[in-house]
């Protein structure tokens, strides 16, 4: 994952120490990512609309959305997730409003903290 922090403040911060991808920008990092993936065996694909999500798709990743998502896409998610898919979103600090998405992640008890930027799980049973 990349070092999102201002160009001018990336050497003010140590973030995760020991990661994989140092000082990779974003789509380094994405590239790395992907090889790690299919070194571990799976296909990537990419998909340009969650209209229709494929019914291969063992994990959805959502990178860094720009726009909400509309009713289909909305609708295809969360019938997704009903039916067992897995889902990981990263998010970027300056995220757009993403009223939408965030209706199907308060679905699963999770929200956004809006002042520290974290994805954080409403149901103190399940977390470890």
């Amino acid at each position: 994952m990349p070092n999102l922090s201002p160009k001018n403040h990336r050497k003010d911060y140590s973030l995760y120490d020991g990661k994989l991808s140092t000082g990779n920008e974003a789509a380094q990092g994405l590239n790395a990512l992907k090889k790690e993936i299919e070194k571990n065996g799976f296909f990537v694909k990419t998909i340009s609309s969650l209209d229709v999500i494929p019914n291969d798709c063992d994990l959805l990743l959502m990178l860094s959305p720009e726009n909400d998502l509309h009713a289909t896409e909305q609708s295809a998610l969360s019938q997704y997730l009903n039916n067992g898919g897995l889902f990981y979103l990263f998010s970027d600090c300056d995220r757009p409003e993403l009223t939408n998405l965030y209706s199907i992640m308060s679905e699963y008890g999770l929200f956004l903290e809006e002042e520290s930027n974290l994805l954080c799980e409403g149901n103190t049973d399940k977390i470890i």
